[in-house]
């Protein structure tokens, strides 16, 4: 089995092709055993054992790469930096040996906050490492559902919520309306989409920080609702579902160099 993982978004220009080629060739160069793997073809179980996966691609390729992987470091290098945003990603094809030279002698990283989903009991098969989204399945629907925060219950009228690790924090929570988070601290937020409030409505539970040790939980009302997780998987739900959202035990290992 190999130390090295190389995970790839297939290539759709010559940047992104000549990126992949400057991956692989680099770890050739210094003898590094690796195995390359397009990112469709990734399974659960597939890192077992890796010393070290470098994710070749966008963010989207490192978020899919991270439900796949339990404790292995990921290293990031963003295969077009003209096009893609890259927050995760640290490399590009331009200083790849640089920092592959730094990785040989050694590396740290940061443990980054993941959440974890149930649907009614049972835990979904991989953690979240940006955000959970629940809401009607058609974005201009109100949604309706009963929302328990520490304890606290309250009927929601809303657009939805967003439950949101401080790496999520950078992307849509901030976006709409959420506080921007140390990147590694140990707690994690939620925040209700646009709340619908006249006469005879209002709401308390609005949005907040959480401790590792605190849930969220949403009971689902009607059979119209989903759950997007890191928007790459959508998950149909069904009335009379409980959906369970807290802080998964497992935290992503992150290389930054």
């Amino acid at each position: 089995m190999p130390n090295i993982y190389v995970v790839y978004y297939k290539p759709s220009d010559k940047e992104e092709r000549l990126s992949l080629k400057t991956v692989l060739t680099t770890l050739d160069k210094y003898n590094m055993k690796y195995k390359a793997i397009e990112r469709k073809f990734c399974y659960k179980g597939e890192f077992r054992g890796a010393k070290l996966i470098i994710v070749v691609g966008g963010d989207g390729t490192f978020l899919r790469v991270s439900h796949y992987v339990k404790d292995a470091p990921l290293f990031g290098v963003n295969s077009h930096h003209m096009k893609k945003e890259g927050f995760f990603m640290h490399s590009t094809r331009m200083n790849f040996e640089k920092k592959i030279k730094k990785l040989i002698k050694g590396f740290k990283t940061k443990k980054l906050t993941r959440l974890e989903v149930a649907i009614n009991g049972k835990k979904h098969n991989y953690p979240v490492l940006n955000d959970i989204f629940f809401g009607h399945r058609i974005s201009y629907k109100l949604s309706r559902f009963d929302l328990t925060v520490k304890g606290k219950k309250e009927h929601q009228k809303c657009s939805g919520l967003i439950a949101s690790t401080p790496a999520g924090s950078y992307a849509w929570a901030v976006s709409a309306g959420g506080k921007k988070m140390p990147l590694t601290s140990q707690k994690w937020q939620y925040l209700v989409r646009e709340q619908y409030e006249l006469r005879l409505h209002k709401h308390k539970l609005k949005k907040g920080f959480l401790n590792k040790n605190d849930k969220i939980k949403i009971n689902v009302l009607r059979d119209t609702y989903v759950l997007a997780l890191d928007s790459l998987e959508e998950i149909k739900l069904k009335k009379g579902d409980v959906i369970t959202i807290s802080m998964s035990k497992k935290p992503l290992n992150y290389v930054v160099i």
